[in-house]
């Protein structure tokens, strides 16, 4: 981890909201992710998530506020850690590429049962954007600044 590295995800704290009317391929995504239906009409009812990043010295804490995927989230690049999203373990790391942060996540969807995804984190045109990719199908979220930190 390099101090340019730190600099690429200073640029990404702060409080941002998802913009849901943005969200590209959800339901793509969730079919092709073997998502429960009742997590996914609870993701797609929930319209005013924010999402939150912040420096935690030569690391970082991450929190969401939609319901059972809203404990703080503490990582530092180049490290795996687990985390508890919506009922289900997963291991992550993030790392920086370019001027994007990018990760890969694998759940423990059942007994022995794992799943891959990987994502990209990168500014465009003043917003958060984050790709999701799993099984060959990528979505894409659009999420609005609305306090820099």
């Amino acid at each position: 981890m390099s101090e340019a590295d730190l600099k690429v995800m200073d640029t990404m704290c702060g409080k941002w909201k998802i913009d849901s009317a943005k969200t590209e391929n959800f339901d793509n995504y969730a079919a092709a992710m073997e998502l429960p239906e009742d997590l996914r009409k609870k993701i797609k009812e929930a319209t005013n998530v924010t999402y939150t990043m912040k420096r935690d010295g030569d690391g970082f804490v991450a929190q969401s506020d939609m319901e059972g995927d809203d404990k703080p989230i503490h990582f530092k690049l180049g490290e795996e850690f687990k985390n508890d999203s919506c009922g289900i373990e997963v291991l992550n790391k993030f790392w920086v590429e370019g001027n994007a942060s990018l990760g890969y996540h694998i759940f423990a969807i059942g007994e022995g049962e794992k799943m891959k995804t990987t994502s990209k984190r990168y500014l465009q045109d003043g917003n958060l954007i984050v790709e999701s990719e799993g099984k060959g199908v990528t979505m894409k979220n659009v999420m609005t600044l609305m306090e820099k930190y």
